[in-house]
């Protein structure tokens, strides 16, 4: 008769980690913040407010996640355990589930507005694809709310009683029995796992349609000549420059975040092997967006980096300037909001 063997369960490091998670990168958020709001330029008017937004989202994100919350992913199996303040406060796990959800759902509706703003911002006057901002705003609340509350139809299958669900899941999986069997835990029955793939999966594919769209829309719009945009060669050059730091922005945390949060996520899957480590260590990872996602744009933007080399007395290196080229404006010059 063969047993199970699984590794040593390293929680404390883990909750000590999404604690130390949290306080190192709220001064970051708060400092990205106060440079959207005070040190962008003219030109970055509707720009900043879109950034704002994201940014006080991946700030409640960390606070849900790194504090309040601190969820247990227990992949594969549908279940997520919560180790954060509210559990002595006493919140229902049905509540911190939610709440959880909301925190993702906001961060990725953010990033949505995000490059929406940019493919609107690089439409000509004439463009068809250039809807009335009510229409835009109506659309706005109605993403965010729908991805907000993505937690609900998965909510609405939780069940009072979960001692069945539970030992089959402790039955399947043995290394991940030590949270399954904790009551601060939510999980739902493995006959409405299935459909609730499917579901999780047509949501990730509308968004990530979605993205695209705003994404090659904006990259095939800003290849146009200056003419046909109606636009200045020096305003059509500072949108490819923001178009391009949003796109490295939400790059780099791909990569070193979420990526291998999904790595862990289908190995697990496609194995039926779990690992509370590993998924601890992707939900570390991915709580870590806030971070990568401001110290890049806080390099990539000129304002940003310019007020950043001012505050430690670096003296920006001097640029000749061609007095007779027409693109010599400044970036200071631009006032108009793109």
């Amino acid at each position: 008769m063969s047993s199970t063997v699984c590794p040593t369960y390293q929680k404390s490091i883990f909750i000590s980690g999404m604690n130390i998670l949290f306080y190192v990168q709220t001064p970051i958020l708060a400092f990205m913040g106060y440079c959207i709001l005070f040190k962008s330029s003219a030109a970055m008017a509707t720009f900043k407010k879109m950034l704002f937004h994201q940014v006080v989202w991946l700030q409640i994100s960390g606070l849900i996640m790194g504090i309040l919350v601190i969820p247990v992913m227990c992949t594969p199996v549908g279940a997520t355990s919560f180790n954060g303040f509210l559990n002595v406060l006493g919140i229902s796990p049905i509540i911190q589930y939610y709440l959880y959800f909301c925190s993702v759902g906001g961060v990725v509706a953010s990033t949505m507005a995000l490059l929406e703003n940019r493919f609107h911002m690089s439409l000509p006057p004439y463009s068809i694809c250039k809807l009335p901002n009510k229409v835009r705003y109506v659309w706005f609340i109605v993403r965010s709310a729908l991805l907000i509350n993505l937690g609900v139809p998965i909510i609405v299958f939780a069940e009072e009683d979960m001692t069945n669900t539970r030992n089959q899941y402790i039955a399947q999986y043995p290394c991940v029995a030590v949270e399954l069997q904790r009551k601060e835990i939510f999980m739902f029955p493995q006959s409405i796992s299935g459909p609730l793939k499917y579901f999780n999966q047509v949501v990730v594919f509308i968004c990530v349609i979605e993205m695209f769209i705003y994404i090659f829309g904006a990259y095939w719009t800003l290849g146009k000549s200056c003419e046909k945009l109606q636009v200045s060669e020096n305003t059509r050059k500072l949108q490819r420059r923001y178009f391009k730091a949003i796109l490295i922005q939400e790059l780099v945390p791909w990569l070193l975040a979420y990526m291998p949060k999904n790595m862990i996520s289908i190995f697990g899957t496609l194995t039926a092997q779990t690992s509370l480590n590993m998924n601890n260590l992707s939900t570390f990872l991915m709580t870590a967006h806030g971070i990568w996602s401001s110290i890049t744009l806080l390099i990539l933007i000129k304002p940003y980096r310019d007020f950043i080399r001012k505050s430690l007395g670096i003296r920006p290196t001097p640029k000749p300037v061609n007095l007779f080229s027409k693109s010599s404006a400044t970036h200071s010059q631009i006032t108009t909001p793109i």
